[in-house]
């Protein structure tokens, strides 16, 4: 009996890990996409709302313990092998392109409009895009009209104000550069190690 009750559980186990079910798994929860590239992996439940979402390969999304969402009336473009970590929000009203090898970490907010003017200022809107292999640190927030260059790290908890240039660490509210970035040859991205 505990034989056949510890043979049942390696095969569930395998059953679920096999890369054909997880990919299953995954484009059924990313259901609301416009399109999804091969083998995305989705870790809990995202919320994709109205949005026109489409989703390159090896794309990467945590959503367990606090919800990932992706929404608004405009286009959102993520571009291949890119992570979104739990509780990241990017909302676009006209468009947000994240390109390729890009990271959001938890908590991480994009959003292309303010959504609402206030008595004394108009609605601000502009699209948002996020370079190749830049690093966007928890609780770091991007507005309206921003563009993050190449391989640029903005630090946790940052508001982004204005365009990051490429390969620079930005940090504080609002977002000022720290540094410039001195890379490897081998290092396409500010977040992940040699090719």
């Amino acid at each position: 009996m505990r034989r056949t009750l510890e043979r049942g559980r390696r095969l569930a186990s395998t059953a679920t890990s096999h890369p054909r079910v997880l990919d299953a798994r995954a484009r059924r929860r990313l259901q609301g996409a416009t399109s999804v590239g091969a083998r995305p992996r989705v870790h809990g439940r995202p919320l994709l709302h109205h949005a026109d979402v489409r989703i390159g390969d090896d794309f990467l999304c945590w959503s367990a313990h606090r919800t990932t969402h992706l929404g608004g009336s405009g286009r959102i473009d993520i571009g291949d092998r890119v992570f979104l970590n739990s509780g990241a929000v990017v909302l676009a009203e006209e468009r947000v392109v994240i390109e390729d090898d890009v990271g959001l970490a938890s908590d991480v907010y994009v959003a292309d409009a303010d959504f609402h003017a206030l008595a004394d200022r108009p609605l601000r809107q502009g699209p948002v895009r996020i370079g190749r292999g830049a690093w966007v640190a928890t609780r770091a927030i991007i507005l309206a009209g921003v563009s993050i260059g190449p391989r640029a790290v903005v630090a946790a908890g940052s508001v982004v104000t204005r365009d990051v240039p490429p390969d620079t660490l930005v940090a504080g509210v609002p977002a000022r550069p720290v540094r410039r970035i001195d890379y490897p040859d081998d290092r396409p991205t500010a977040w992940k190690g040699p090719a």
